[in-house]
């Protein structure tokens, strides 16, 4: 009777596009379906029925009212017993056959839709019916991909169509996802667009084919990172129990991977234990990139531990029988920088970098440390005005150096800062340093008398038999 009477209404009112979209659901309320629940039918006071769908082994869909379990045996395979819109009933096996709930306003669509008419706009009258009552996407998109087999492929034919129905064409293109190529002025897929304009999909997203292949690296990299980060933290776990410390260790010691370094230098940066540390430094070593290299180079300069800089420096100058190339290129232009005065190289980080050249013993570092043996830096010199501290509220980005509750950038400085004044160094770690590469003991600060020196010691001599 349900079915009849939403059919009757449909036919009688067929020619209103919007009482053909909602009289399945005047006819539910008129019958009292109630379309909130799957619950849609009591028969005799007893518990209502509900509609599924079942798909079964073969691909085969049947839908329908699903009785009680009726009795049986303990040998008897369990059954679903299903009643059909014909008032047949099945009984279809539990194994292979995957059920799903049917809703009251996707049972009204399989009972109406054959109401509609196989045209674009009444195709696109049912997609919109799906979408609005919660039908499962994959038959709206049945509708949309009709009304493309439905639409010319000719655009000359396809502007002769009516206002109307060309809008109903361009919604279901955007709704299947169809981009729209300015050159050609038609729609396309996805995949078509994608071709057509030299791109591929990576992890989700359309890239350039020139830069796929740089895509796949890195997120080959980012994977392999993350799973030395997660090995890593696993065996520090296991290295802090004394049953498994040996077998951690020997695992630890065995990593070589550049992947790994990241994870490594964590470790360094937020271990508060000085033995901690310089095992940690150890491992950093065994990863022979210039990344490494570097990381020890920052620990022989900033780390405030005199044992875990000379630690470091004594890799460095093992290390640079390994590879002279990263050594020379690098590390030593890098300590060379830390002589220059400035807010980031005070005067103690400025002796630490000539200890570090004083050990290395490159001759290459000689002319900058000449210029710093006598610096001038610029210091605090006492509290700021009014006895007070100077204090700053604000959102500084991530990055090195203190702890950032907000993240962000920017912010307000209070208070007045504190006066400076400007005080003149003589740099012993830098007259050390000169001493130890050159030999030359005799001119101590005396920087024109080391300059004259190095000029005379690298004065071009004339080949007098040319």
């Amino acid at each position: 009777m349900y079915s009849h009477f939403a059919s009757l209404i449909n036919a009688h009112y067929s020619k209103s596009m919007f009482l053909r979209l909602f009289c399945p659901i005047l006819a539910a309320l008129f019958l009292s379906v109630p379309l909130g629940t799957p619950e849609l039918l009591a028969q005799d006071g007893k518990p209502p029925v509900r509609y599924y769908e079942y798909t079964l082994s073969n691909g085969n869909v049947i839908r329908g009212m699903q009785l009680p379990e009726a009795p049986r045996t303990p040998d008897s395979p369990r059954c679903y017993d299903v009643k059909l819109e014909s008032g047949v009933i099945l009984s279809l096996p539990t194994s292979g056959t995957n059920r799903r709930t049917v809703s009251p306003e996707e049972l009204l669509y399989y009972k109406n839709y054959s109401n509609f008419p196989d045209t674009i706009d009444g195709q696109w009258e049912l997609a919109e019916l799906c979408r609005k009552n919660r039908v499962p996407t994959n038959i709206r998109n049945r509708h949309l991909s009709r009304i493309m087999e439905l639409k010319p492929d000719d655009v000359a034919l396809l502007e002769k169509l009516d206002v109307e129905t060309q809008k109903n064409v361009r919604k279901a293109h955007i709704a299947l996802g169809h981009k729209f190529d300015k050159r050609t002025g038609t729609y396309m897929s996805e995949e078509e667009y994608a071709e057509r304009n030299g791109l591929v999909k990576i992890g989700g997203k359309w890239v350039e084919k020139s830069k796929a292949v740089l895509a796949q690296e890195r997120m080959a990299s980012h994977r392999e990172v993350l799973k030395w980060t997660s090995n890593v933290k696993k065996w520090r776990i296991m290295r802090a129990r004394a049953s498994q410390r040996a077998e951690a260790e020997e695992k630890l010691g065995s990593i070589n991977n550049p992947s790994a370094l990241p994870a490594l230098i964590d470790w360094y940066d937020e271990e508060p234990n000085g033995n901690e540390r310089a095992y940690c430094l150890s491992l950093i070593r065994n990863i022979k990139t210039s990344p490494a290299w570097l990381k020890i180079t920052d620990v022989a300069i900033m780390d405030d531990a005199f044992a875990a800089r000379f630690e470091a420096i004594t890799y460095l100058k093992e290390d640079t029988k390994i590879n002279e190339e990263h050594y020379n290129g690098k590390i030593i232009e890098l300590l060379k920088q830390r002589l220059i005065p400035g807010p980031q190289n005070t005067n103690e980080i400025l002796n630490r970098a000539a200890f570090a050249l004083g050990e290395l013993g490159d001759t290459v570092a000689i002319m900058p440390l000449v210029n710093a043996l006598v610096t001038k830096h610029t210091v605090a010199n006492g509290p700021a005005a009014g006895g007070g501290q100077q204090y700053n509220v604000g959102f500084k980005n991530g990055g090195t150096g203190g702890n950032n509750l907000f993240g962000g950038g920017g912010g307000n400085t209070f208070g007045s800062p504190p006066p400076t004044k400007e005080v003149v160094y003589q740099n012993a770690e830098v007259l050390n340093a000169l001493v130890k590469i050159t030999g030359q003991r005799a001119f101590g600060y005396d920087k024109a008398v080391w300059v004259k020196w190095y000029d005379e010691a690298h004065r071009e001599v004339p080949n007098v038999g040319q």
